[in-house]
């Protein structure tokens, strides 16, 4: 229903953003996941990868996601309602990363002016690949929809940030230096992997007299 291209372009901005907020202290991250203001989202299920969303912005990727029909053909109104149930209702009452298959029948039969079934509801949002699962599991991840290019490219880029900075002497680089990089296996831009490194707690930041210079942990 919506191009992986857009998607890779939202997905960019909002972590960028989102990393801005400088998420490294565990205390921070939970508070920040407590007011809703960040959801972890899943995005490698079979080895636990996620990443965090401003809640703000997942929720008008999924209005984007809705009002971007393949052929110019008219979104069904009960696929509109479970998108609103989606973001109004699941998102706004389940903090955690994971959902149990009771916990999401249980908000969804209390979602108001919701005309249809939770076993409906859920099979769609899995369609859409909002929700994922394992084979014979009850308990739900929540995802985006295209991801798995993205962050394969998200992944490739890491790995040449990495290979840059290990290449260099003492193992570190100043941050203008790696700027400067173009990358050769990703389109997100040096800016975005830099970000992903800092954030990934796979490089130190260190202020010098020079500039910020990003150390290999």
């Amino acid at each position: 229903m919506t191009n992986p291209k857009r998607t890779a372009n939202w997905f960019a901005i909002s972590n960028s953003r989102c990393l801005r907020l400088t998420i490294t202290a565990q205390t921070t991250q939970q508070l920040l996941e407590s007011q809703l203001v960040i959801r972890r989202i899943t995005v490698a299920q079979e080895v636990g990868e996620y990443v965090f969303v401003l809640r703000e912005e997942l929720e008008q990727y999924v209005k984007l996601f809705m009002h971007e029909p393949t052929s110019g053909e008219q979104i069904p109104s009960s696929e509109n309602q479970v998108a609103e149930v989606f973001c109004s209702q699941i998102l706004a009452n389940h903090l955690q990363p994971t959902i149990s298959l009771s916990r999401l029948t249980a908000i969804l039969a209390q979602a108001p002016n919701l005309f249809l079934p939770p076993t409906k509801v859920i099979a769609m949002l899995k369609t859409w690949g909002f929700l994922t699962t394992r084979p014979s599991s009850e308990l739900f991840s929540f995802s985006l929809p295209n991801i798995g290019p993205i962050i394969a490219m998200v992944l490739r880029g890491r790995k040449e940030a990495l290979s840059f900075i290990r290449r260099k002497k003492f193992k570190d680089v100043l941050e203008k230096d790696l700027l400067k990089h173009k990358l050769k296996t990703s389109t997100l831009g040096s800016k975005f992997h830099m970000q992903d490194i800092v954030g990934a707690e796979l490089v130190r930041l260190v202020k010098t007299p020079t500039g910020n210079l990003l150390q290999l942990i």
